[in-house]
């Protein structure tokens, strides 16, 4: 869940910057390409906070993965 959430911000800003690309299909692309990975960007992020919020161990593996 940490490198997803971690990829998937990344590409949230990438496609956003895209957005502004003056090549039209490049730009359509990424709009719509945008507003997926923040649904993927959302859910990660939900379950980040939720597993490192749980138990001790839990919460180790989660800072473990991000240490990483």
């Amino acid at each position: 869940m940490v490198r997803l959430l971690c990829l998937s911000a990344w590409q949230h800003a990438l496609y956003g910057a895209l957005r502004a690309s003056t090549d039209p299909v490049l730009a359509a692309v990424a709009a719509k390409a945008v507003k997926e990975v923040a649904y993927h960007r959302d859910h990660a992020a939900r379950w980040t906070l939720r597993l490192g919020d749980g138990t001790a161990e839990s919460h180790r593996r989660t800072q473990a993965a991000l240490d990483a």
